[in-house]
């Protein structure tokens, strides 16, 4: 299960190096600060210690969002533990939203996802 939620990552551990070998990052831990969506809005503000997953092409890793401008993010609930992916072609974050943009997810978070001209 995954929900969205607008804010920032603050590491609580040094961000690994991406490994050659593994063609990633070992994972580590950090904590989300912001607000989570619900379906008025991102209002319920929220902040939680998560693991962020990395994987790499070449040495190009997926973008952690530390802020200062929130990202719109995908984290997944496996029961209460929450992690979140990143990836080189970033498709669990959208940096620096627009407010059409939080507006659309909204939609979509209502069932009202209609793809945009």
């Amino acid at each position: 299960t995954y929900f969205p939620v607008l804010g920032v990552l603050q590491p609580s551990e040094l961000v690994p190096s991406f490994d050659e070998a593994t063609q990633g990052r070992a994972p580590f831990r950090a904590r989300f600060e912001g607000n989570v969506a619900r379906p008025d809005g991102f209002d319920r503000p929220a902040g939680f210690e998560l693991t962020i997953t990395s994987s790499c092409l070449d040495d190009n890793c997926g973008a952690i969002p530390m802020g200062p401008a929130p990202a719109l993010m995908f984290i997944r609930d496996d029961g209460g533990t929450y992690t979140f992916a990143a990836n080189p072609c970033n498709d669990s974050v959208l940096l620096d939203p627009k407010e059409n943009e939080l507006a659309h997810m909204l939609a979509c978070l209502n069932g009202n996802c209609v793809e945009e001209p």
